[in-house]
């Protein structure tokens, strides 16, 4: 049987094309690991003092800032797998704007947008990372940020397409095969888009 215009081939092309420059972008844009902008916090090492002058180090200049403070506890919580706790910690930094908004802004996209998160809200996820591009961040953060809104994108764009099949299947009151391959293949494509989330937020 033949697809007519605007059915499930049309859907498919879309949908491949994007996964294609999806995974090219995960390949070539983005170097395994990635570039950290919410990554453990180090603390700058005292300046070595002067020979034969030995003073010891005050607690105020070896402390973290609170703001850093807050945000390794978040970090920690989250590389811990406590997620939940990590959101918390990055969503109180986040309220008190200024440079804590700052410092909160891409880590905080990026839990929101992991599939295992049970705080997971896509739409306000792609809006933080906007928010975080207008920053002008290092070019190769802005780069995965970039990237994890294209990812977002394709994935609204497959679900579209499955709920599109869907309801074709059932207004037709029953399931041809070719509405069968074509919902088997978004539903597979969107699966693999959630896998390159979950690595990519995992993982920065």
């Amino acid at each position: 049987m033949r697809s007519s215009p605007g059915g499930p081939d049309t859907g498919r092309a879309a949908c491949r094309s994007l996964a294609l420059v999806a995974l090219a972008l995960v390949a070539v844009a983005m170097p395994a690991g990635g570039c950290r902008r919410g990554g453990p916090v180090s603390v700058p090492e005292a300046a070595e003092a002067p020979s034969g002058i030995v003073e010891p180090a005050s607690p105020a200049a070896v402390a973290l800032d609170p703001v850093e403070s807050s945000l390794r506890v978040a970090l920690e919580a989250r590389d811990a797998g406590r997620l939940a706790a990590a959101t918390e910690g990055l969503e109180s930094l986040l309220a008190m704007g200024g440079a804590a908004r700052g410092r909160a802004l891409y880590p905080l996209a990026l839990l929101l947008a992991r599939p295992d998160s049970e705080s997971r809200d896509t739409v306000r996820a792609a809006s933080l990372l906007e928010e975080y591009v207008r920053t002008e961040p290092d070019p190769s953060e802005e780069a995965s940020a970039r990237l994890i809104l294209g990812l977002l994108d394709l994935e609204r764009l497959c679900a579209d397409l499955i709920g599109e099949l869907r309801g074709k299947a059932a207004a037709s009151g029953a399931e041809s095969e070719d509405l069968r391959l074509a919902l088997a293949q978004r539903e597979a494509e969107l699966r693999r888009i959630k896998d390159i989330l979950l690595g990519r937020s995992g993982g920065l």
